[in-house]
């Protein structure tokens, strides 16, 4: 009986280190989406960050750095636009075998 519980605990073992070896990478919009979260309080401090508004942009990232940026949508004012944009140009992203292209939305409340 020791044995057969022996066996499964084994098995279950096993099973835990083959899912922790192969899950899924994490998707590099998700990896972008989470840095742009820790930038909170860097956006907040933009001209106009106080204002309720939305700017959302899209960036292409490259090499691990915004190779592009380009705002898709804005209520804000043009000078918060350019402080966003400064502030993902200056992030460090996730490497990638290819470039990937992000919408980012940063929503001010």
């Amino acid at each position: 009986m020791t044995t057969i519980a022996a066996g499964i605990g084994l098995m279950a073992l096993v099973g835990i280190v083959l899912l922790w070896i192969f899950r899924p990478a994490p998707s590099p919009v998700d990896e972008v989406l989470k840095i742009v979260q820790t930038k909170g309080k860097e956006l907040g401090a933009c001209p106009g960050g106080s204002e309720e508004g939305t700017v959302e942009m899209l960036v292409t990232v490259a090499r691990g750095r915004a190779a592009r940026l380009s705002v898709v949508e804005s209520t804000m004012e043009p000078r918060t636009d350019r402080c966003v944009r400064r502030i993902l140009r200056e992030a460090r992203y996730p490497k990638h075998p290819t470039p990937y292209t992000v919408q980012v939305p940063v929503t001010f409340d």
